[in-house]
Order: structure tokens, then sequence, then C-alpha cells
């Protein structure tokens, strides 16, 4: 059953719907949030904060077959609510990002090899990669968001990225 269809039957009335959308997003959204907050209590929370607030108005969505990206958008404001006090962002200053001496370097890596990297990064730089290499935000927004400067959205980003290299080197250096 398609997503539109389930909102239509859940805004009648229909509490099987709303059932059937949870099923059908929870995953997903649990790995969203896990990604920013690193915790499984705080992504569980934020989900099913989501959720709740998700049904609570899904009247007002315009857009029905939208409702994925919505509930993500309120998962990860959720998860980052959960994180922003614990999140000091990292002072780089003059930092020196590494040159990437090989360009495609993790293409014998898997995403979920991946993930356990990003799960070792510093909270803050975690947060801004998440945040814009798979989730799809942008600097701006991230730095709207955590009351920082783009630049630093920016610096956090490469040191994230530098880091995460790091990180996968030592842990699969027999397969790179």
């Amino acid at each position: 059953m398609d997503t539109t269809h389930l909102i239509q039957k859940a805004i009648n009335g229909e509490r099987t719907s709303l059932k059937h959308l949870y099923d059908m997003y929870v995953d997903d959204m649990y790995s969203s949030a896990f990604r920013i907050t690193n915790s499984r209590t705080l992504s569980q929370d934020a989900v099913q904060e989501a959720f709740i607030t998700s049904f609570n108005k899904l009247e007002t969505l315009e857009n029905q077959s939208n409702y994925q990206g919505w509930l993500r958008r309120i998962v990860i404001n959720n998860s980052l609510r959960a994180v922003k006090s614990k999140i000091n962002f990292k002072e780089l200053g003059d930092y020196q990002i590494e040159v990437e001496d090989q360009k495609y370097w993790y293409n014998d890596i898997s995403f979920d090899q991946i993930k356990v990297g990003i799960q070792q990064l510093p909270l803050g730089a975690r947060t801004v990669f998440v945040l814009y290499a798979l989730e799809g935000y942008k600097h701006s927004e991230i730095a709207s968001a955590h009351s920082i400067s783009i630049s630093t959205s920016k610096t956090q980003y490469r040191y994230a990225k530098s880091c995460l290299r790091q990180i996968l080197t030592k842990m699969y250096s027999d397969e790179i």
C-alpha cells in the first residue's frame, strides 16, 4: 500500500494505517537518528517523538507523497536537539587538511564499514558530516541549526573526512 493512501486512511480515522506507516519507515528513521546521536536510547526517543508529531499533524501535510522526507526532517531535528548541548565544535584554527593521494581510496570499503568509522568521529564533526554527506543538508542550513558560521561547518566537514580516512585506514588497512 502506498504512503498517500495510508495517510488518507489515517486521516479518516483508521488507526491500523498509522501502524503501517510506522512499520514502513521506522528502520530508516532510526538509522538517520543513530548516525547523529550515536545512542540507541536517544535515537529511539527521537524517532518515537517524530512519529507522534507526524501523526498528530498528518492533516497539515500539503503533499502527502513527501511524508518520508517530512518525517526525516522531524527525526533529524529531534536528534539534533538531543545532542546539541553535548556538541563542542573543535576549534580547528589553521588545521591542515591532508590532500588525498588516491582519489578513490575508499572503493574497497563497504558502507557498513564506513558507518562504523562514522560513529567514531568526534560528535561535532560527525554531526556536520552526517547532515552534509548523508542527509543532503547545505552548509548554510547546518550553520543555522548549530549557531555556527558556514566556514566552521565546512571546516568541520573537511576535518570529519580526514578523521574518517584515518579511522578507516587503521581499521581496514589490509583491505585498502
